[in-house]
């Protein structure tokens, strides 16, 4: 019976060492840091991911504080760290920033979390997760700076845009007082003025002044768009204004109307009556 307890224990016990060794290398080849310091924030157990991001092989940290092997995090750790172990509350998900001998003059980043470690009722360290975060921030910066230049772009583009309507509406103001001031030139002018087209036997009044209706005893807006067959003139005037327009008028810069054989022209016919 005591041989095969004794056999028992043995296999108990190698089943516990393999479990241990399998612990151990997950422990030792886990992809983030893991740590564990006592209560003079010495480390204790330090696994390979953590000593690469310090850049010290793992026997270097055995025994040593944070701040001897990590001056640059000093200031950081301790006062993260020294809560901990007075109250016994975990510190999880903070972002820590600094140097390390792994990388010498290089702002590094990294997120880490921190456990009291119990024996009972009394603290006796402190368990460490860290994981770097140095590659995705500045991944995270350079996305922002990007969309900070685009909304730059945008806010220049937008001001641009503003400014050059603003441009614009000052010149259609003018060129609106000017065309005002022209068409009230136009219509009160004491010589007949109007734009026609000249056909071939006739003449189509597009717009004309007061002095040209009064001249035909009609109105300007009666006269628009009519031939000036429409309006009673006999065919001789008609004829005669022809001639007159089409050696004296100066040709106006609008396009005739399509597929008719016409000239549209400024006509002053203060010398054609």
């Amino acid at each position: 019976m005591g041989q095969f307890s004794s056999s028992a224990n043995l296999s108990y016990q190698g089943q516990a060492q393999q479990r241990l060794a399998e612990i151990e290398t997950i422990y030792q080849s886990a992809p983030i840091g893991l740590g564990v310091l006592d209560r003079e924030l010495r480390f204790v157990r330090v696994n390979q991911r953590l000593a690469e991001m310090n850049g010290l092989p793992v026997e270097a940290h055995l025994g040593h504080t944070v701040c001897e092997l990590l001056p640059n995090l000093a200031d950081q750790a301790e006062a993260m760290l020294r809560p901990i172990l007075e109250t016994g509350e975990p510190l999880l998900k903070v972002e820590v920033r600094g140097e390390t001998p792994a990388q010498p003059g290089e702002q590094r980043a990294w997120v880490e979390s921190f456990w009291p470690l119990k024996d009972g009722d009394r603290i006796i360290g402190i368990s460490i997760v860290c994981e770097e975060v140095t590659e995705r921030k500045r991944i995270e910066a350079e996305r922002q700076q990007a969309l900070d230049d685009l909304q730059q772009a945008k806010a220049e583009l937008e001001q641009r845009v503003a400014e050059r309507t603003a441009e614009l509406s000052e010149i259609n103001a003018d060129l609106r007082a000017r065309k005002s001031v022209l068409r009230s030139f136009f219509n009160s002018a004491v010589m007949p003025m109007g734009i026609v087209e000249l056909y071939e036997n006739d003449i189509l009044h597009l717009s004309d002044n007061w002095a040209t209706a009064d001249f035909l005893g009609t109105t300007p807006p009666l006269m628009a768009n009519r031939f000036a067959s429409e309006l009673g003139v006999c065919r001789d005037t008609i004829d005669r204004w022809i001639a007159y327009y089409r050696t004296t008028a100066r040709p106006s810069a609008l396009k005739p109307r399509c597929g008719l054989n016409t000239t549209r022209t400024l006509a002053l016919a203060g010398g054609a009556g």
